[in-house]
């Protein structure tokens, strides 16, 4: 069975990106990976709630996939933020 609390944050999750995909990308020049990470963490709520209805094991084992592979994306595009800044002289180092 599903919780309140997975319902809030798959509503949440989607209303934030919304926003993001709509304003992100162009007035706060978010990186199109960091918004690929953020669907992928999307789909792992997705995932939560649908778990409580059908197929218990599988929908586990892919909302711990859409995590995984939102970890990786989110570390290249740190990645790529920071190569990018160092190559504009803007960086730290």
């Amino acid at each position: 069975m599903y919780q309140e609390s997975e319902i809030f944050n798959l509503v949440l999750g989607v209303i934030s990106l919304i926003f993001f995909a709509g304003f992100g990308t162009r007035r706060l020049s978010i990186p199109r990976s960091l918004l690929i990470a953020y669907g992928c963490l999307l789909l792992s709520y997705l995932f939560t709630v649908v778990e409580g209805f059908i197929a218990p094991d599988t929908f586990n084992l892919l909302e711990h996939l859409a995590v995984a592979v939102a970890g990786v994306v989110f570390a290249y595009a740190c990645l790529h933020i920071s190569r990018k800044l160092s190559s504009e002289g803007n960086g730290t180092s």
